[in-house]
């Protein structure tokens, strides 16, 4: 009984991993605005605004990894939220997802990441509370008038581990109190870890393309360049979606 009380414990101090992500999620009548392509100074972002400065958890020395992955199906992977509803990894046609998970240890600089990820591409969301920063993406250069500009999803989501069975409705409720308004994703047989790995005590994350391949995944604490080439090759995958050049 201890050791679950205690284990509950840690993932409901995880929680701050998600509250900076539920910032930003969801269409409005905003007007959409274009991204330029590529910024050849890694000190700026790759929409004009500064990346990694005065972001919290950017900072520390630990070295991140992001590796390019070959481009292959990614494993039909499924996940409960905190809501009871479950989400699969390859529902998201035409879209972008990227996978932010890790251990509480990492908290701060998950939230950081998710945060830098979705401003790069709703920058409109900015400074806005969660249920009003619903505005759409940043249109891609050379997209054609009317059609659908691919959404980026920057998804959090808490490796918890196997526990009793008993326990997970009970760490459902805690987060679902905690954060009411943004869907976690709650890996309970560390799927996310066996799949593609997990640094303790920072970010991790797998990047999958319109398609449900995987092609890009990170782990450590990503420098501003790193970030940059993430940003990058994110809005790569979305003009290969719209099979733009």
């Amino acid at each position: 009984m201890i050791r679950f009380v205690v284990l509950t414990m840690v993932l409901i101090c995880a929680t701050g991993l998600f509250r900076g992500q539920a910032m930003a999620q969801g269409p409005t009548t905003a007007a959409p605005r274009e991204a330029p392509i590529k910024d050849s100074n890694l000190k700026e972002s790759f929409f004009g605004q500064t990346v990694g400065t005065g972001i919290r958890g950017f900072d520390s020395p630990g070295k991140g990894q992001l590796s390019p992955l070959q481009p292959a199906p990614a494993p039909p992977l499924a996940f409960e939220d905190q809501f009871a509803r479950t989400h699969r990894i390859n529902e998201f046609p035409g879209d972008i997802l990227v996978l932010i998970y890790g251990d509480r240890a990492s908290a701060d600089a998950n939230r950081a990441l998710g945060e830098t990820i979705h401003l790069a591409f709703h920058p409109e969301s900015r400074g806005k509370q969660a249920t009003a920063a619903k505005t759409p993406p940043l249109r891609v250069k050379g997209q054609t008038q009317g059609s659908r500009t691919p959404e980026v999803h920057a998804i959090p989501v808490a490796v918890i581990g196997r526990v009793p069975s008993f326990a997970k409705g009970l760490i459902q409720n805690r987060f679902k109190a905690a954060v009411s308004d943004t869907p976690v994703w709650l890996d309970f047989e560390d799927r996310l870890k066996n799949t593609w790995g997990i640094v303790e005590g920072h970010p991790n994350l797998v990047v999958i393309d319109h398609s449900a391949r995987m092609r890009t995944k990170g782990s450590g604490q990503l420098s501003p360049p790193q970030i940059q080439q993430l940003v990058d090759t994110i809005e790569v995958l979305r003009r290969e979606s719209l099979k733009l050049p």
